[in-house]
Parts: C-alpha cells; structure tokens; sequence
C-alpha cells in the first residue's frame, strides 16, 4: 500500500473558512465552519480521539497550544472571550500528522498517532 497523503497544515489552508474579526495578533478568525469533507482533509486525526481524551492530556494541549499556535491557553477564556468552537477547531489541528518528516508533531499528534505513523 502507498503512504496516505497528508494533510494541509498550513494556516492558509483555514482562511477561507474563518468568520468573525480576525485577530491581527494570531491571525486567527473567532470560528471556522468547514464542510466536514473539507475538514476531514485538512485535520484527520490518525486515530479516534474522544474529548475526554483530549483533556486527560491537558498538560500536552496547552504546551501544544503555546508552541504551535502562540495562545496561551490557560488564559484564553478568561482574558479574551475565547469561543469552545475556536477551542474545538484548533483542539483537532493538534491532531494533524506533521507537513514533513522535518516538521515536528505535536505532543497531542504523538500521543495519539497509531504506531505505523510514527
């Protein structure tokens, strides 16, 4: 079988499904609505994941979230209205297999990727 391609991990790749103001510090929309063919390309995580999972790895998502999205996670709500639909969205990027064998993946990813993808 040949290797699966992967998926678009660049932020562009969002832009045209963003809604709301744009953070000009992030460069991310208040939410993303993407039809879920599209959104299965551009963030399919390698195994299912449940949000109790997500959050047993709390620890690994605001590391990730720091890292790959400069958000600081554990103030976001707080501080900035943070939406759970702008949560979720980049939740499931962190489960994007990394763009290159060069590119790091996230703790998240690594946690999570089924052994063969490593």
């Amino acid at each position: 079988m040949g290797q699966a391609e992967r998926p678009v991990t660049r932020p562009e790749a969002f832009e045209e499904y963003g809604h709301g103001e744009k953070d000009p510090v992030t460069g991310y929309y208040e939410w993303y609505e993407a039809p879920p063919e599209v959104l299965k390309q551009l963030t399919t995580p390698s195994v299912d994941v449940t949000w109790s999972m997500f959050f047993e790895a709390w620890g690994d998502m605001v590391a990730d979230f720091q890292e790959k999205y400069g958000l600081d996670l554990e103030h976001l709500a707080r501080d900035y209205g943070f939406t759970w639909r702008r949560f979720a969205f980049l939740a499931i990027g962190l489960l994007t297999p990394p763009a290159s064998q060069f590119a790091p993946a996230t703790r998240i990813y690594r946690r999570f990727a089924p052994a063969n993808d490593e």
